[in-house]
C-alpha cells in the first residue's frame, strides 16, 4: 500500500517503528557491514547507533517521519555540530561498551570524530547536518524518501543556512544530487574502511 508523503515531527510513540526502520535500511550499508561484519550482531549494533542518533535528534535537533515511521530522518542544528562529550552522555555512549564491546565501540568514536573533522573541513561556517535518512524496505521506491528530504530542505533553506551530509554509498550519490546537494570531497574511513563522501546543499558550487 502506497503512503501519503506529508512528513510530520516525530513523537515518542513512534520510536519502535522509527527504530526499525532505521535498521533495516541501513542493514546492508558500508558501514553497518565494517563495523558489524558478524550479521547476527549487526542489527543490535545499529540499533545501539540509530537509538543514540535518535536521542541526539531529539535533543539538539529534528527527527522527520512520515506515516507511522516508515521513513525517517534525523537532522542536527547549527549550534549542535561539534558534538562534546556531554551530548554523548545525554544519549547512553557509557553504555556502549557493554552492548557492542571495546574494540567496536572506540572504532565508532574513531569514526565519529573522522567525520567530525571532515565536516568541519568542507564546511567551516555554521550548517546543518543530516545525520541519516532511510525508508523502511517495505516502503522504498514510493517517494517517501525523496519527500522526507525535501521537508527538511525546506526547513533548512528557510533558516537561510547550507546543509552537510556524507553518505557511504556511492549508489546514493545520484540521489542527493538530484536534490541539490553537490559533492565536494571523498576520504577512505580508517583501518580499511569504506570510502565516504561528502555532499552539501543551499551554497554555490
Amino acid at each position: 500500500m502506497k503512503k501519503a508523503l506529508d512528513a510530520v515531527p516525530f513523537t515518542k510513540a513512534l520510536w519502535p517503528q522509527a527504530l526499525e526502520t532505521l535498521v533495516r535500511a541501513f542493514a546492508d550499508d558500508p558501514v553497518a557491514t565494517h563495523f558489524f561484519p558478524d550479521v547476527s550482531r549487526r542489527s543490535a549494533g545499529m540499533a545501539q547507533i540509530f537509538r543514540m542518533g535518535l536521542g541526539y535528534g531529539l535533543l539538539h535537533g529534528e527527527v522527520d517521519v512520515i506515516g507511522d515511521a516508515g521513513a525517517v530522518a534525523v537532522w542536527i542544528r547549527p549550534e549542535y555540530t561539534h558534538v562534546k562529550w556531554f551530548h554523548l552522555l545525554q544519549i547512553g555512549i557509557l553504555q556502549m561498551p557493554f552492548t557492542m564491546g571495546w574494540n567496536t565501540t572506540r572504532r565508532l568514536l574513531e569514526f565519529e570524530r573522522f567525520i567530525e573533522t571532515c565536516r568541519h573541513r568542507h564546511l567551516a561556517i555554521p550548517h546543518w547536518y543530516l545525520f541519516c535518512i532511510g525508508v523502511h524496505p517495505d516502503h522504498q521506491g514510493q517517494g517517501l524518501g525523496s519527500a522526507l528530504l525535501r521537508h527538511g530542505l525546506a526547513r533548512v533553506q528557510a533558516a537561510r543556512s547550507p546543509c552537510y551530509l556524507e553518505t557511504v554509498n556511492p549508489r546514493n550519490l545520484p540521489f542527493y544530487k538530484s536534490q541539490g546537494f553537490h559533492e565536494v570531497g571523498e576520504k577512505q574511513i580508517p583501518r580499511d574502511g569504506p570510502g565516504v563522501w561528502s555532499l552539501i546543499a543551499g551554497m554555490d558550487g
